[in-house]
């Protein structure tokens, strides 16, 4: 037996509800999503760091579990862990409340991929929520040459991984130079390096500066960089498993471990999203903007 849509329909026992004109209008404008080049809607906002603690973008508060550990001397207060230059953003419906419990993030490692991918992605710049203005995200700020061959990003003071450690510009150059050799299925690609069918580079000027070089004009590269955020990797971490130029020993005591069949797979099983052990960049990168 078929059922086609649209053939029944539901028996309704009670009288439709009859909204307002004004419930009417005030819902339409919540699903207005029309926009001009002059207001573009961004999260990210433009802060002067130099104020340090009197600007309104200072951290002020955190969560209360948090708090705890800070009074109980465990956790550097909250300031601290986020750096001179965190990524401040702003809140699109409220100032959060905290409590709650969270049972599941996800069902399975595919969508684990998509959590990365688009909404916890720590790249250097990022798409606003309805696409452009591409907005900085681990790069504080960037700038380019007039042809647009050569692209300079400059990274947040401050920021560190997970574990504790300095983020810097040789997370970047490890990445780049130790781990796209190596091509290793699901480690890392950058096929976005290519422009013309001739491959960039990638050079350190300080541990905060790292600049982008092109053969060719590649007025799109801000694109490309906002949508892929693997392009760093925890040196201190992962450089000492790295199949060439890991230690040896613990490479074979970790692959014994692991039961990984060889050097280049416990390397990738170590990149995994389910291994903790491996730093991440931190979340506490972001402060809300609570003074709005």
């Amino acid at each position: 037996m078929y059922f086609w849509s649209g053939v029944l329909k539901p028996e309704l026992e009670e009288e439709p509800i009859h909204y307002s004109p004004e419930a009417i209008e005030y819902t339409q404008k919540l699903r207005d999503v029309s926009f001009t080049e002059d207001n573009l809607f961004k999260i990210q906002q433009d802060v002067d760091y130099s104020k340090g603690k009197s600007g309104p973008w200072y951290p002020k508060s955190e969560s209360p579990i948090l708090t705890e550990l800070v009074e109980e001397g465990k956790l550097p207060p909250v300031a601290e862990r986020v750096g001179s230059e965190p990524l401040v953003l702003k809140g699109v419906d409220s100032i959060g409340r905290y409590g709650g419990t969270w049972f599941q993030t996800v069902g399975s490692p595919h969508e684990a991929e998509y959590v990365g991918s688009f909404f916890a992605g720590a790249s250097l710049v990022r798409w606003s929520p309805l696409g452009y203005p591409i907005v900085p995200h681990i790069a504080k700020r960037w700038d380019s040459s007039p042809d647009k061959r050569e692209w300079t990003f400059y990274l947040r003071r401050g920021m560190k991984w997970s574990d504790g450690h300095p983020f810097t510009a040789n997370d970047l150059l490890y990445w780049w130079e130790k781990e796209i050799p190596l091509n290793i299925p699901g480690v890392a690609t950058a096929d976005w390096m290519d422009i013309g069918g001739k491959t960039g580079e990638i050079t350190k000027i300080d541990d905060h500066t790292i600049k982008f070089i092109f053969p060719l004009p590649y007025g799109a590269f801000l694109e490309s960089l906002a949508k892929f955020y693997e392009i760093c990797s925890p040196q201190h971490y992962l450089e000492k498993y790295h199949p060439v130029l890991g230690d040896d020993a613990l490479i074979e005591a970790t692959m014994e471990e692991r039961w990984q069949p060889s050097r280049r797979s416990l390397y990738a099983s170590l990149k995994l999203w389910n291994n903790p052990e491996q730093p991440r960049t931190p979340e506490d990168l972001a402060v809300d903007l609570s003074y709005v």
